[in-house]
């Protein structure tokens, strides 16, 4: 099935993380938006916690989706968040509906 897939990243970092954390977020986001399958990419804190941060990606298909997985910033990125920032990362993946 082809078309735009919505991504959505939960990540709840470590009390004392937060701040790097966002900073590797937003370097990771401005390199994402250099992708040429990539529609958007928005970094978010939560207003009710903010160990929580949340990615909101948009890519043109998987396969664009797929591509930006494989980056090295994205590699790099995937290993601090494991074993440095998070206490636990939930991903979602989606497809708009109703069209």
């Amino acid at each position: 099935m082809a078309g735009v897939i919505y991504i959505t990243v939960t990540i709840q970092c470590k009390p004392n993380h937060v701040t790097s954390c966002l900073q590797e977020a937003l370097k990771t986001r401005k390199a994402t938006l250099q992708e040429d399958g990539c529609i958007e990419f928005l970094v978010t804190q939560s207003v009710e916690d903010p160990t929580k941060i949340f990615f909101h990606e948009a890519n043109i298909n998987q396969e664009a989706f797929e591509l930006h997985q494989e980056q090295k910033y994205m590699r790099e990125f995937g290993t601090r968040v494991e074993q440095v920032f998070a206490n636990h990362v939930q991903f979602f993946m989606s497809r708009e509906v109703g069209h």
